[in-house]
């Protein structure tokens, strides 16, 4: 399936498929979180990139190319940039480059994304989540490895979807099926995380679908609320009590990205935690500790610098040296 946009802005028509999109995105949403968070998206894509992919291949985290993201494909930048602009409007986060949209480019984005929500309901979220499903059952278990889900044709519709309920409903509005589907779409939405950033803009929503997921079996949906709830600085203490919950995820990758956040969060709780990860012997549990004990300068760095080195696996002792060169 191809979808066609036109506009006065865009002298040439665009035909792709949502993989394509979605793949150029990524590239979009890297420079984004740089620029809000350059420590935690840093993170992201060493411990993440080299840590991350320790986790099971088949929950979507393969090598990446050099630079944390895969080389760009020829969609014109243009066109989800201009989309880009309009979901930041949607969600308040309004800067200077946003007021160049013009009402015809956000009318033709409306049509092919959805109106921020408004029109759409969480009965709308079924039915997507639904399509999902039975798209995903005829896909070959042999081949649910690295990004699968990003073979998925209709992910603008899916994400709209989900983000207009948290446009459109309060947290306290969401009823049973509507919080199942959210995790659910967040949980496949595993790779571009775009679920996952709406949410960052929206404490209340992330922290009650935190909630929810602590007592689900959706560990890509968990590591992915764990490293949102890192960025919750003005509602530390209950996101500190949910990621208190996650670390002890039996999930090691979920266990560990709600480590990092914790470490992000400067939290009381983090350097004991981070030393009881190093005593697990795990090699990317002791990876993730030396950035927590960076993170929130914690006076035992050098000691387990030392004991990295001790450790003798390259990525450690890399680490290891590398925290220490960064926290000079």
């Amino acid at each position: 399936m191809a979808v066609w946009i036109k506009s006065s802005r865009i002298s040439l028509a665009a035909r792709f498929r949502i993989r394509d999109l979605a793949k150029l995105m990524w590239s979009g949403f890297e420079r984004f979180a740089k620029l809000a968070q350059p420590g935690l998206n840093d993170l992201g894509r060493q411990v993440v990139g080299s840590a991350g992919c320790g986790r099971r291949p088949a929950l979507g985290c393969m090598p990446r190319a050099e630079g944390g993201h895969k080389q760009p494909f020829d969609i014109p930048a243009r066109i989800v940039d201009n989309w880009m602009k309009h979901r930041r409007l949607m969600c308040g986060r309004r800067t200077s480059a946003l007021a160049s949209i013009n009402g015809h480019q956000e009318q033709k984005l409306n049509r092919l994304f959805g109106n921020g929500g408004s029109m759409m309901s969480a009965d709308s979220l079924q039915e997507q989540v639904e399509k999902f499903k039975t798209w995903a059952s005829a896909y070959p278990v042999h081949r649910r490895t690295g990004e699968w889900e990003c073979d998925y044709e209709h992910w603008p519709r899916l994400w709209a979807a989900a983000i207009a309920v948290l446009d459109s409903l309060p947290p306290e509005a969401w009823t049973e099926t509507c919080s199942v589907n959210l995790l659910y779409a967040t949980a496949r939405d595993n790779e571009m995380e775009h679920i996952a950033q709406e949410l960052s803009g929206r404490p209340e929503a992330l922290l009650e679908l935190a909630r929810f997921a602590l007592r689900s079996l959706e560990p890509d949906a968990k590591w992915q609320l764990a490293a949102q709830l890192g960025t919750l600085s003005t509602n530390k203490a209950e996101a500190e009590t949910l990621l208190l919950r996650l670390v002890d995820d039996a999930d090691e990758y979920v266990s560990r990205r709600s480590l990092l956040a914790l470490g992000a969060l400067k939290s009381v709780h983090a350097e004991s935690l981070a030393e009881k990860a190093w005593l697990t012997g795990h090699e990317y549990q002791r990876i993730a500790a030396l950035r927590v004990l960076k993170d929130i300068a914690s006076s035992k760095l050098t000691e387990y610098a030392q004991f990295a080195e001790e450790d003798g696996r390259k990525s450690v002792i890399k680490s290891a040296h590398d925290v220490l060169k960064t926290g000079q």
